[in-house]
């Protein structure tokens, strides 16, 4: 019976949404700019500022709680409405992130993560598990398949670091946060890379914020927003 309400409910949204003349728009992104709420499936939903709405999402949660996505991701799967009114349903990993409060988070690392610098080089910091090997492990059996030859006679144990990472707006991708991979940012902005390749191995690892700083300064990321005309 709840599918059916909001399934009746989404029709009526598409039907509303079409009889109004709307038109799309670019505006510069500030840090005061607020993204459209709602569940990213393909990073394409983020450039466009377009999410699937949480009145599509198929969910025993209350939507006005805070908390609403941290609690909807906390099961595995996504249940949802895709834009045909058909009813979808996906897994975790298959999410690209979603949109809580203006604010993007990104599922990487196999946890949900905000991104706090935005800007056609974005930022963010997410946890990494680590597989170490440490010590002898005098009870080693040759024959045990879990060891491999690369680690025979040791066990491992694993620990969770933060890394940092830098997200390119145009594309999607995701690189380390290192001045290498700056570099391939840089290269669109021929003045800027020539001005850090000149710099010595040392200050480009020092000076990687700064000149992602410059570049997003430079460079400014354009954000599409609705207007509905006569609601402007």
């Amino acid at each position: 019976m709840k599918d059916y309400i909001i399934l009746i409910l989404f029709v009526l949204t598409n039907l509303l949404s079409n009889a109004q003349s709307d038109s799309i728009r670019r505006v510069k992104y500030t840090p005061d700019f607020q993204f459209t709420e709602g569940v990213y499936l393909s990073f394409e939903q983020v450039r466009n500022n377009n999410p699937i709405p949480k009145s599509r999402i198929v969910s025993n949660q209350d939507i006005d709680d805070i908390q609403f996505f941290d609690k909807l991701f906390e099961e595995d799967k996504l249940v949802l409405f895709d834009k045909n009114g058909m009813k979808t349903e996906l897994k975790k990993e298959e999410v690209w992130g979603y949109c809580k409060l203006g604010a993007i988070y990104i599922y990487h690392n196999e946890d949900f993560n905000r991104i706090p610098v935005i800007g056609s080089i974005s930022h963010f910091v997410a946890t990494e598990t680590i597989e170490n090997y440490r010590g002898y492990d005098p009870y080693y059996r040759s024959y045990d398949p879990y060891y491999s030859n690369n680690t025979r006679g040791r066990f491992p144990t694993t620990s969770k670091e933060l890394r940092q990472y830098m997200l390119d707006f145009e594309t999607g991708q995701v690189l380390d946060y290192n001045h290498e991979s700056l570099k391939v940012f840089l290269m669109r902005d021929p003045a800027l890379y020539e001005e850090f390749n000149n710099l010595s191995r040392r200050k480009q690892k020092k000076m990687v914020f700064m000149f992602l700083r410059r570049f997003n300064e430079q460079n400014p990321l354009m954000i599409p927003v609705k207007s509905i005309e006569g609601l402007k």
